[in-house]
């Protein structure tokens, strides 16, 4: 049985993953969750909280 080589890139998922779309959603969630929670404690008549729609960008 001959062993095969492996493929540098297939093996570095990270670099594949910082790559995909979903990162830049995932890199956003610790400022989202820190708004949400800001927005939450704080009562504030004048300011409901609300939550931005990510604007898609191409």
């Amino acid at each position: 049985m001959k062993k095969r080589k492996h493929d540098t890139a297939q093996l570095d998922l990270f670099a594949w993953a910082a790559t995909r779309p979903t990162a830049k959603i995932i890199s956003a969630i610790p400022g989202l969750a820190k708004r949400m929670w800001r927005e939450r404690h704080m009562q504030q008549p004048n300011n409901t909280p609300h939550i931005v729609p990510m604007l898609r960008r191409a």
